[in-house]
């Protein structure tokens, strides 16, 4: 029994730091762009039916416009993130890959033109 909570606490533990290196990526992007680059890398995210905007399906996520914007992904992002990871590490990466993509997808097939979209609420909700 004490080796498999052992186990468990290292898996957990494993999981948090996942999840922290994830989140301290965004927030630390963030405060670069907002004290440095005054939100410029935006214009990165998705951009409807434009070659451009594909790459923003695969930053947007990482871009958020502003710190309360970030605020309010980081929380949801975090909990759920790690009830997926709890459930199998394999399995948090393939499922936040699909969503990812399958997300930024429809944003860039159906949002309207001429806007840009930002944010990682297409992977949290």
């Amino acid at each position: 029994m004490t080796n498999r909570l052992q186990l468990s606490a290292r898996t957990l533990t494993s999981h948090l730091k996942l999840v922290a290196l994830l989140v301290a990526a965004m927030w630390l992007l963030e405060i670069v762009d907002t004290l440095f680059l005054s939100q410029s890398l935006n214009r990165l995210g998705i951009r409807p039916r434009t070659a451009a905007g594909l790459l923003g399906i695969v930053l947007a996520p990482f871009l958020h416009g502003g710190l309360m914007h970030l605020a309010a992904n980081t929380l949801p992002f975090a909990v759920l993130a790690l009830l997926i990871l709890m459930r199998d590490r394999d399995e948090f990466f393939l499922v936040t890959l699909v969503v990812w993509l399958v997300s930024g997808l429809g944003v860039w097939l159906i949002a309207p033109a001429g806007t840009v979209h930002i944010g990682a609420s297409g992977i949290i909700f």
